[in-house]
């Protein structure tokens, strides 16, 4: 869980002011249930903000593209409460927050299905099969992630999402360890030639490395 945070740490101690750091990101990704969501994703987000984290809405948050207008949106995500829609067991405490926590992150799910459209080679049939996914998880979601959600078109959008969620976090998180000129951006790999990935990039600065995420 800390692999990421702790290299960047290890390897800060041995840079040089002006040193460049360049790490092509692939997020790995975990779905938390209400509770240890609820509990731990400011955690996450500080702590490693490289791990994609999502919470138990994803895939509610991802279908919510297909009710249009914002009355049609909050009919929608006043359907999911009433009929306690989730993959997980539901949590009446959290859940009201992570649904907020969702409509407010509605935009970057409608980016990110956007860049993995653009990126992929054209076909018609992207919509058809992010909804065919959809209706799998709907059917019986503990399936859905257990044997359908890993290589799916549904998991590139997830990776999409978190990276697109926690960049600010990711910015962050290295300012605090010794870097600056931070920046996450899509774009060519130079050392392995890889196109249209995301590249984080960063500057060791002067200053000693924080004990703050010891």
């Amino acid at each position: 869980m800390m692999l990421m945070p702790n290299t960047v740490r290890n390897l800060s101690q041995y840079m040089k002011e002006g040193d460049s750091l360049e790490i092509e990101h692939l997020p790995f990704i975990s779905c938390f249930d209400f509770k240890i969501y609820h509990s731990s994703a400011i955690t996450f987000r500080k702590y490693n903000p490289f791990h994609g984290i999502l919470s138990p809405f994803f895939m509610e948050n991802m279908d919510a593209r297909n009710h249009v207008g914002v009355d049609g949106k909050v009919a929608y995500w006043r359907s999911v409460k009433e009929r306690k829609v989730s993959f997980f067991p539901w949590d009446e405490e959290t859940s009201g927050g992570l649904i907020h926590e969702a409509t407010c992150s509605h935009h970057l799910i409608l980016q990110a299905i956007q860049n993995i459209e653009t990126l992929l080679p054209i076909d018609q049939k992207f919509q058809a099969r992010l909804n065919i996914e959809n209706n799998l998880y709907k059917a019986n979601p503990r399936n859905f992630f257990s044997n359908v959600f890993i290589g799916s078109l549904s998991e590139l959008i997830a990776m999409e999402f978190t990276v697109l969620n926690q960049q600010d976090s990711i910015k962050a998180f290295l300012e605090r360890n010794g870097f600056k000129e931070v920046k996450v951006e899509r774009r060519d790999n130079s050392y392995n030639g890889r196109k249209n990935v995301w590249m984080i990039s960063a500057i060791r600065n002067a200053e000693p490395i924080s004990k703050d995420d010891l």
